[in-house]
């Protein structure tokens, strides 16, 4: 990735396109001088002065309405309630380019928007260049505060082979690692930082089966009964426009269909009175990148199922200590892939954990996971190799959400 003339991804493939942009703010392009002086990157004064000299899209009100918010669920599964798995191969049907259906939390009001995506890109080619994508670490680290702690799991478990390779990686070095957290809505999920209020998951994390919105809470680097960020309430989110019409209510439930929506952008209350452990970036790559640059997904597993991690910890994050490998692309709808397999080993809790690459030089997700087409994952239970050896299904970030995560980064700097 190159700053100045700013190479941004636009096509499903590995083509990239040059566009000319002019210096904003701090861009690497401009000089130090523009900078703003004994600021950090993850205050708000930062993120304020980076997109001070642009305007947000404004979405189309399309609908309207009151909505009852449920409360959060804990010590139960997160699961989605689409059963329509196919095969694999079919088309994704048809959706409104631009369609999103938002959860404003104070209000109470649920909203059907749509987004103008040719706005959306121009806003990305603007910001893109000053960083709005980019990962950011904390300055420091903040003493470990304890707290009382609940349990919970989400989605079927998944292990490539039938062989469980995760780790517990919740003492491991790395800041990035603190960008990930336990999500508690309807049941327990995972969650990760891009931006100073913004998080991503799954869609099924936050909206029950019968389409309402379930208050959630997110706890950033939760380990054991420490929460070393505290705890963050969901003040608003955004999901895939078409998912409760087609994934909720006794929907037919299509895999096809409910994976390209199974999504969600959740933002949290600002407050954060033990700091901030910083951000992901976030990335649109082309399928060449998928395959060959190095993955890595690590969540939040719950300890009281039978294929729980060896000797797991009740609210510690796992993972592989190495990437994974990639299965397929899977969904296609206009010409793009919306769904990906992989072979990063997850189990109950790890719904809605970020997927993310050091292909760009720092950590960026490119997808979510969603849903796996396989439990324990052996032969005698999945004979397909192909299945067995990357059963975790993950939503593919495209253009639309790169570009509408760019749009609220500008929104809630």
């Amino acid at each position: 990735m190159t700053y100045g003339n700013v190479k941004l991804r636009n096509s499903p493939g590995a083509a990239t396109v040059v566009v000319s942009v002019v210096c904003l703010q701090w861009a690497t392009a401009c000089s130090d001088a523009d900078a703003p002086q004994n600021l950090s990157r993850s205050s708000r004064e930062y993120q304020e002065n980076l997109v001070s000299r642009v305007s947000p899209v404004q979405p189309t009100i399309l609908d309207e309405h009151q909505a009852v918010i449920k409360p959060t669920q804990t010590g139960t599964m997160a699961k989605p309630s689409w059963e329509n798995a196919g095969d694999g191969n079919e088309q994704a049907s048809p959706s409104p380019p631009g369609e999103v259906t938002q959860f404003d939390v104070e209000q109470q009001v649920r909203r059907q928007l749509r987004y103008n995506p040719a706005a959306l890109s121009v806003l990305a080619e603007q910001l893109v260049p000053a960083g709005i994508a980019d990962a950011v670490r904390p300055d420091a680290i903040h003493p470990v505060a304890p707290q009382s702690v609940t349990t919970g799991w989400s989605a079927p478990y998944s292990w490539s082979n039938g062989v469980d390779d995760r780790v517990d990686l919740s003492s491991a070095t790395g800041w990035h690692l603190n960008t990930i957290g336990r999500l508690w809505g309807v049941g327990g999920c995972t969650a990760t930082f891009f931006g100073r209020r913004l998080a991503i998951t799954a869609a099924h994390c936050i909206v029950d089966s019968a389409g309402n919105y379930v208050a959630g809470v997110f706890i950033p680097a939760v380990k054991g009964a420490s929460w070393p960020y505290s705890i963050q309430n969901v003040v608003g989110a955004w999901w895939g426009g078409q998912y409760i019409a087609k994934c909720t209510n006794g929907a037919p439930g299509y895999w096809s269909d409910c994976v390209p929506e199974d999504w969600a952008l959740i933002l949290l209350e600002d407050n954060f009175p033990l700091g901030h452990p910083g951000w992901m970036g976030f990335a649109w790559l082309g399928e060449s990148d998928i395959q060959s640059w190095n993955k890595s997904s690590i969540g939040y597993p719950g300890c009281f199922e039978n294929n729980s991690p060896a000797n797991c910890q009740q609210e510690h994050r796992y993972g592989q200590f190495y990437g994974c490998t990639f299965g397929q692309f899977l969904y296609p709808r206009n010409g793009f892939n919306n769904g990906f397999t992989h072979g990063c080993d997850n189990g109950p809790g790890h719904s809605g954990s970020g997927i993310f690459t050091t292909g760009l030089g720092s950590f960026h997700i490119f997808g979510v996971d969603t849903n796996q087409r396989c439990t324990t994952c052996t032969i005698a239970e999945e004979p397909n190799s192909s299945v067995r050896l990357n059963p975790a299904l993950d939503k593919r970030l495209d253009s639309f959400i790169f570009n509408l995560m760019v749009n609220l980064r500008a929104v809630y700097p």
